[in-house]
């Protein structure tokens, strides 16, 4: 209870200062005060630790994608969104405010009523059946070894054509050549990944693996998807604070070492000037920068994401409105773009570069570039979406506060479902916050799609089955000795 009455006595100063701070000094000071309630969420959570991962994970991308570049002008005296007018800053940085005290607000709700029993999966531990558990293990283990294989080659194909033509011509116009059904195996890797990290108590026997997967994601540095190599790093990241959580909660070894930690800290500032240098080089500009500028450069890149919701606060009664919110335009897209809704009748998209699209296809996003700059978008260019430009859009300010509101208790819950310890919903949880730590630059919704993608579904359905056709197997020749 104190570490709840901590929280909320955070929240009631964060909404003063935000108040005194506006009153007395304008908008531009809102901005320091946000990165200061960043802080203070973080370490807040650092102090609940149980479930709090998530939380800080998502508190790191938001002020890297929404706040960085803002932040960096203003403390080195730049005017930060300097396009727009005083009317659209202010109502920019009072949605990134809204958003962050209504995660804030989320997380403290989640935290006084975790106490009542609240549970969304059934609590089972994963090593109480060790025959069945050893049996999703062995063929997660050799499902995982091909499909990497297979993904390795893929990523290959992706990023030798990207060099051989550009990184727009990729998006526009990339067609594979390795046969579909070795591509569809490929994707099977992160299910496979996961499940490997959610069944397997032995840290030796991952070495191989972990290396593996993050081949595959440098390689896809060739193709410039930085985006890839960032969501597969913070799901590794993920993975093993669970891995590690699990076995100190067991009084095993530890699964995260000091000089892990180390490493980890000497290679940040390394990944992030050499994502700054793929970044200038996958649009055919020379890089040269020292390793300072280039840091800063990431950074001011990478916080471009609020320019998404300046233009919609500016084009917002020009933009036209769809068939359904934009909030849940992925959600609608994942259930009317497939197979069965074509056989259904549903009218397929042919690209997601397309007038059709931008008009029908639910995509704040495609839509406000589709109407900025059409040509560029038929080009096969584009600009992302937000997710709180998304909210603003559709519901307006108390709809930013609320949506993430809803946020701030669903990423303390995905954190502490996981005590539950049943295998298949931590494989579900770590593709989950591979994504939701995401939509400060993606869609609202993209990271529930993502997850819960046919193909995800089936390779976790095959994984169980076939771990139970092993069990079954086993036993029989158990009975025959």
């Amino acid at each position: 209870m104190r570490n709840n009455s901590l929280f909320f006595n955070i929240i009631i100063f964060n909404i003063i200062l935000c108040l005194v701070y506006y009153a007395y000094s304008g908008y531009d000071a809102l901005i320091l005060v946000d990165v200061l309630i960043i802080i203070m969420g973080i370490c807040y959570a650092i102090r609940i630790k149980n479930g709090s991962t998530v939380f800080i994970l998502f508190l790191l991308t938001f002020n890297t994608f929404m706040l960085s570049n803002v932040t960096l002008k203003l403390l080195s005296g730049e005017q930060w969104l300097s396009d727009y007018s005083d009317i659209i800053r202010k109502s920019v940085v009072q949605m990134l405010t809204l958003s962050l005290i209504g995660l804030l607000v989320g997380a403290a709700i989640y935290n006084c009523t975790r106490r009542k029993g609240i549970q969304v999966i059934k609590s089972g531990n994963i090593f109480g059946r060790s025959d069945y558990i050893g049996g999703v293990q062995k063929f997660a283990t050799v499902l995982f070894y091909i499909s990497i294989i297979l993904k390795f080659l893929q990523t290959l194909d992706v990023g030798l054509n990207t060099l051989q033509e550009s990184y727009v011509a990729y998006y526009l116009s990339y067609s594979s050549s390795i046969p579909y059904p070795i591509q569809l195996i490929g994707n099977m890797n992160i299910v496979a990944f996961c499940t490997l990290f959610a069944t397997n108590k032995n840290r030796e026997k991952m070495g191989l693996p972990i290396f593996l997967f993050m081949l595959v994601s440098c390689v896809s540095l060739l193709g410039g998807q930085r985006n890839i190599f960032v969501l597969d790093i913070i799901m590794l990241g993920y993975c093993m604070i669970f891995a590690n959580t699990r076995a100190l909660r067991n009084g095993e070894k530890a699964w995260i070492t000091k000089k892990m930690k180390i490493l980890v800290y000497l290679l940040i500032p390394f990944s992030l000037i050499l994502m700054t240098a793929i970044g200038s080089i996958r649009y055919g500009n020379s890089y040269n920068m020292g390793a300072v500028e280039a840091i800063r450069s990431f950074f001011e890149s990478q916080g471009t994401q609020v320019n998404v919701i300046a233009l919609v606060v500016e084009y917002r009664n020009a933009i036209w409105h769809q068939a359904v919110p934009y909030t849940f335009g992925s959600l609608y897209y994942y259930i009317t773009q497939n197979g069965i809704a074509e056989l259904l009748g549903v009218p397929q998209f042919a690209s997601l570069y397309s007038k059709a699209y931008a008009f029908t296809g639910n995509s704040l996003g495609t839509t406000l570039f589709y109407f900025l700059s059409p040509n560029s978008l038929l080009a096969g260019k584009g600009m992302g979406s937000c997710y709180i430009a998304e909210l603003y859009y559709d519901f307006g300010y108390w709809g930013v506060f609320i949506g993430n509101t809803l946020l701030g208790y669903a990423l303390f819950q995905l954190g502490n479902m996981q005590a539950n310890r049943i295998w298949w919903s931590n494989v579900l949880i770590f593709i989950i916050v591979r994504w939701i730590v995401y939509i400060p630059r993606a869609s609202c919704l993209t990271w529930l799609i993502n997850a819960l993608s046919v193909t995800n579904l089936t390779t976790l359905i095959i994984i169980a089955f076939s771990g139970k056709l092993i069990q079954l197997s086993i036993r029989r020749g158990n009975r025959r000795c």
